[in-house]
């Protein structure tokens, strides 16, 4: 079971986020309800399996999951909450940010 995978780190004045985009990998060019266009430019990095993905989530500060699988991952370590989870159409999306001290 595949997903895309995509690091972006992204300069804050000194303060380096890293932000992880994850979407499977069914979804990546396609249009969802809304207009929320899954870009592979934003979301395709690389195609993992989604059981080694574990370390690269985990240091994320920023995480944007889209699709069953990504999202389920998200929620299996801990970093997402379900309740927290939305709907596009019929497709799971859920948004990550982790608070520093």
């Amino acid at each position: 079971m595949t997903v895309a995978i995509k690091i972006h780190r992204i300069d804050q004045g000194g303060i380096i986020e890293i932000l992880v985009a994850l979407a499977d990998m069914e979804l990546v060019g396609k249009t969802l309800k809304d207009d929320f266009f899954v870009s592979s430019r934003f979301y395709h990095g690389k195609e993992l399996e989604v059981d080694k993905i574990d370390s690269l989530l985990k240091n994320a500060t920023i995480i944007n999951a889209v699709g069953d699988k990504s999202v389920k991952k998200i929620i299996s370590l801990g970093l997402a909450d379900k309740d927290c989870v939305i709907n596009i159409g019929n497709v799971p999306h859920a948004q990550v940010i982790v608070m520093g001290d």
